[in-house]
């Protein structure tokens, strides 16, 4: 498959769903994610159907990264 059919793919998996918690990741998820603890620094997005988002440095997965909040009303940015 290719990548683009792939990220088609994760694109409607993700479509429509609820966020039904933004929380900081367990240590057993970054383990699950990176192979090693990130403690207290890894936020998780969890779906309705379970899925979980997590933000990434790079394309690579060389460790966690951060998300940018941008408000719809375009006041003030902020990074987590």
């Amino acid at each position: 498959m290719s990548k683009d059919m792939r990220l088609r793919n994760v694109w409607a998996r993700i479509a429509g769903r609820t966020v039904q918690n933004v929380r900081l990741a367990t240590t057993e998820e970054t383990k699950d994610a990176w192979g090693r603890e990130f403690n207290g620094s890894v936020h998780v997005i969890v779906l309705d159907n379970g899925d979980k988002l997590y933000a990434c440095r790079d394309p690579e997965n060389n460790g966690p990264g951060a998300f940018l909040f941008l408000p719809g009303d375009n006041t003030t940015a902020f990074m987590f």
